[in-house]
């Protein structure tokens, strides 16, 4: 919940407005309001008050676990900020994975699907049908939030990667619970989509020929196949949360020893 700025030197300090970067304290950078102060009463007044605020996050946030949990929150509002254009963000660079961090077993969702034609959209998706850019289908108990993205990916009949079709992103802007209405029996009728007239957030990382064929063998191994494939109707994501994080350092490790 911090948003101050100070900056304490040996000599003076900085109280004000711009952020430790190059483009908050340099010359070139952002116009900024910044007061120096060099009395040594105020520095040792400004130590202090340091040292009770970091006193209180120490109390509010003792261990990484509480830290995590508190970036995935700010990471899910800033995600949703974004997406509804209360916020701005001009993409650029993308991460690689070797940079990517995940805060929590949810981060973002890793979900396989597979060709189905035999579906329409329930009537209360028709005021939105042609701004649909990308879906996914989920079990109806599953736990899918919007502001998430979705790393996905097509399995064959065999329970394997599609090597055909690379992985892909996809953001989900909208979750519709019985979003999906079929002739036959079928239980993936919670419809998350990503829309065409919504800005999304970063992706996690980029996905590489290195990260796709690594996560094309570690998912389908016989460590992972239970959780991220399933052998049991109906699959869900959710199972897949508390060895999420382990999956993604595995994968790293792998694409590293690729490269």
């Amino acid at each position: 919940n911090l948003h101050a700025k100070i900056y304490i030197g040996d000599h003076c300090a900085l109280v004000g407005s711009s952020n430790l970067s190059r483009n908050g304290i340099s010359a070139a950078g952002l116009v900024e309001v910044a007061i120096r102060i060099a009395d040594k009463t105020l520095l040792s007044e400004l130590t202090e008050y340091f040292a009770e605020l970091e006193r209180m996050a120490i109390n509010q946030y003792p261990d990484v676990k509480k830290k995590k949990k508190k970036l995935s929150d700010l990471k899910k509002d800033w995600s949703k900020g974004i997406s509804n254009s209360l916020l701005k963000y001009e993409h650029g660079f993308q991460r690689s994975l070797q940079h990517y961090t995940p805060l929590s077993g949810d981060d973002f969702y890793i979900a396989w699907y597979h060709p189905f034609k035999d579906y329409r959209y329930t009537d209360a998706l028709d005021p939105i049908k042609g701004l649909i850019e990308g879906e996914m289908h989920f079990h109806e108990s599953d736990d899918i939030e919007e502001g998430k993205w979705i790393l996905a990916w097509r399995v064959t009949k065999s329970n394997k990667p599609d090597r055909r079709v690379r992985p892909y992103w996809l953001f989900i802007h909208e979750v519709h619970s019985n979003g999906i209405t079929t002739s036959d029996r079928y239980e993936y009728t919670k419809l998350a989509i990503m829309r065409t007239d919504k800005p999304t957030p970063p992706t996690p990382f980029s996905i590489t020929d290195d990260v796709v064929n690594s996560f094309n063998e570690l998912i389908c191994s016989d460590k992972y196949a239970g959780d991220f494939i399933g052998y049991e109707e109906p699959f869900l994501v959710k199972n897949t949360f508390e060895v999420f994080e382990t999956f993604i350092q595995e994968l790293k490790a792998k694409v590293w020893g690729r490269a």
